[in-house]
């Protein structure tokens, strides 16, 4: 596994705050740690319900990055994986037609998906990163609910 070149931050925002922690280098075990302390269920109910955390790890030679978060409630959740800048070989940046910054977001279910997902992009491989996003659900807002929020 190799552990140089990527740096990661944890973000909590919402509408009314947004604290961001950028904290530095980082190896595939670290970033397990992290994922394992921050990632659980949405805290329905909760004050801060909808603020959830995102961790987000950066290739520094690419600057590809790679984030998780959770969307959902505490009974039926899934973890939002999204990559940002792919490098040229993913599929996703060649739909783009270029090096425009582009974000496609995919829900995965499992958590062992998500540090799959996580080991792929440590490791560099970016073709086999390609295929397992493939094989996830694409995030798609419900339309309707954005016209509604954008009536407000």
């Amino acid at each position: 596994m190799k552990n140089t070149g990527y740096t990661y931050q944890i973000k909590r925002s919402g509408s009314n705050f947004c604290q961001l922690e950028n904290k530095g280098l980082v190896s595939y075990q670290v970033f397990l740690s992290e994922l394992d302390a921050h990632l659980w269920p949405p805290q329905t109910g909760d004050k801060l319900a909808g603020n959830e955390f995102t961790l987000a790890v950066k290739h520094l030679s690419t600057h590809a990055e790679l984030f998780v978060s959770v969307v959902g409630s505490r009974e039926d959740f899934a973890y939002m994986v999204g990559m940002v800048n792919a490098p040229a070989s993913l599929n996703q940046r060649a739909l783009n037609g270029g090096s425009l910054r582009r974000v496609q977001v995919y829900l995965a279910e499992q958590h062992n998906e998500v540090r799959r997902l996580f080991s792929l992009f440590f490791d560099g491989e970016w073709s086999l990163l390609d295929e397992a996003l493939g094989e996830l659900a694409l995030f798609l807002e419900p339309q309707e609910e954005r016209a509604e929020g954008s009536l407000d």
